[in-house]
């Protein structure tokens, strides 16, 4: 990952890590598997994942940041808890809290985002992850 002082990556990680099946689709851009957390980009607009209504009063959407705590969790099964690529696997449950006061806002620069993710109670079968409670933190990554 790079320093906080230089977050902005010219690109995103591999679509497929996050099950999208386009580039444009994926939010997130860096990888820290030290800490297991990862840097997102959210458009300021975006065909599928934008709600009108919070976009005119400068908020980022939450189908939004919901989408880049999903394509985190996603790829941190991958990439850090050793799911295979070519497993999927089923979403259950959702619980989110975005509260106005704290949620990111759009301005001049694109907003940026750290994502902390952590897996608790994992279930396995024969050594291999079959389920858990995925916990995604989301703050800035200026600190």
């Amino acid at each position: 990952m790079t320093s906080p002082a230089i977050v902005r990556s010219a690109r995103t990680i591999d679509r497929r890590i996050v099950h999208r099946a386009q580039v444009h689709e994926v939010f997130l851009t860096e990888v820290d598997e030290q800490d297991g957390s990862f840097l997102a980009q959210l458009p300021s607009t975006h065909a599928y994942f934008c709600d009108s209504a919070s976009a005119r009063h400068g908020l980022v959407d939450i189908l939004t940041l919901m989408e880049a705590c999903r394509q985190a969790a996603t790829a941190a099964a991958h990439l850090f808890w050793g799911v295979p690529d070519d497993r999927q696997f089923v979403l259950t449950r959702w619980k989110a809290s975005f509260p106005v006061a704290t949620r990111p806002r759009y301005g001049v620069d694109p907003v940026d985002l750290r994502m902390d993710v952590t897996l608790e109670q994992p279930q396995r079968m024969r050594e291999t992850l079959t389920g858990g409670t995925t916990r995604v933190t989301v703050s800035s990554p200026y600190g």
